[in-house]
């Protein structure tokens, strides 16, 4: 049996591997194919080795693509990285690939150019697109749902409570009957915010949620929330203070009403969970450009805190942490779900901050536009 050297053993796996190889110069200009990347582009040999690797990537890809190229030069010539890409053959099809690239240098470690493998995935890239479209259909077909339905629900609700508020001041009731109306009041004032809840859930779900673009005055925003929840505040004797920023403006344009229901939420809560002690709001500038400016809301409690390992879990639709520490508060689980949504449209993000001792603090930022 006769040997082979170990130059024509790498050429063999070369010339037959179905992975695409090919080496490109620095400019980007294919220098060497093997036939499996003939095969996977759609063109001859000779035809690519006319052809820079970056008339072959597609547009949306080519820049994410051509910048981690000139960050790999800076890299050791040993390291490299791997990423999809989108790439069109010579009949305008696109295709999938696994690609890992990495630098090729001179014995002194100088870049000479690049080295590609490539992986087509086509067709598992498109049934898993296509399973997402399933998914992401799915999931607007039940929001929207969901929204019909606690639409519907929402109308008759509102007439029983009305009627429980007609039956208590146009008769005679004695205390016990009032007790029962006040029992049904109640009862439906709950379902009804729980409807809401869904419906407002389902509406950011499915898209549908938009933001009004309104000069509105940021310090009466969060005034009007505090007068709002300032009752509930009092009962549990709890001090409820809030701080807006010198350099914070009066004016800003965006949608008051959304951020007060953030505002409602996440103080709404901190009500909700602080048996004794304070709750604070403080409002301050972040960043700014020549249009916009980033606002940061932080709103500390002294309650029962979120336990540990359950700070990012809480923003999940329908989850309950207070079940895992109290069980006895009502609620659907949405409130920060939505939240979390809102904070995003607004071009924000939403966390919680670890604490030393007791409570809890909750940061989200918004992006509004400057008042005139």
């Amino acid at each position: 049996m006769r040997t082979m050297n170990e130059d024509a053993f790498f050429q063999e796996i070369y010339r037959t591997t179905p992975l695409g190889i090919a080496m490109f110069s620095l400019e980007g200009d294919l220098v060497k194919v093997n036939p499996a990347f003939c095969l996977i582009m759609g063109y001859s040999e000779s035809e690519l080795l006319r052809t820079s690797c970056r008339d072959l990537i597609h547009p949306e890809d080519r820049e994410r693509y051509l910048t981690s190229l000139e960050k790999l030069r800076s890299r050791p010539a040993k390291e490299m990285f791997e990423t999809e890409l989108r790439y069109f053959q010579k009949s305008q099809k696109v295709v999938w690939a696994s690609v890992c690239t990495s630098m090729m240098a001179d014995t002194e470690g100088n870049p000479q150019g690049y080295l590609i493998q490539i992986n087509d995935i086509t067709k598992s890239k498109r049934a898993e697109l296509k399973l997402q479209e399933s998914a992401e259909s799915n999931n607007k077909a039940k929001s929207e749902f969901l929204a019909m339905l606690s639409h519907e629900i929402r109308t008759p609700m509102n007439g029983i409570i009305a009627m429980a508020d007609l039956l208590e001041s146009a008769t005679e009731l004695d205390e016990e009957q009032s007790e029962y109306i006040k029992i049904i009041r109640q009862s439906g004032q709950t379902m009804l915010a729980i409807i809401n809840d869904i419906l407002d859930f389902s509406k950011a779900e499915s898209g549908k949620t938009e933001l009004q673009e309104d000069l509105f005055d940021i310090r009466k925003c969060v005034e009007e929330t505090f007068d709002v929840l300032s009752a509930k505040a009092y009962e549990k004797k709890l001090d409820l203070t809030f701080q807006i920023r010198e350099d914070v403006p009066e004016m800003m344009v965006g949608d008051a009403k959304r951020l007060k229901q953030i505002l409602m939420n996440l103080v709404g809560n901190a009500v909700k969970f602080t048996p004794s002690g304070s709750i604070a709001v403080d409002v301050k500038k972040l960043a700014q450009d020549t249009r916009t400016m980033t606002l940061e809301f932080k709103i500390r409690d002294t309650g029962v805190g979120i336990p540990e390992g359950m700070a990012d879990y809480i923003f999940e639709p329908f989850s309950q942490v207070n079940n895992c520490m109290t069980g006895n508060h009502e609620g659907t689980g949405l409130g920060l779900a939505i939240t979390k949504k809102l904070v995003g449209l607004m071009g924000g993000k939403i966390w919680v901050e670890p604490n030393e001792g007791a409570g809890s603090t909750f940061v989200f930022t918004a992006v509004l536009a400057k008042g005139k």
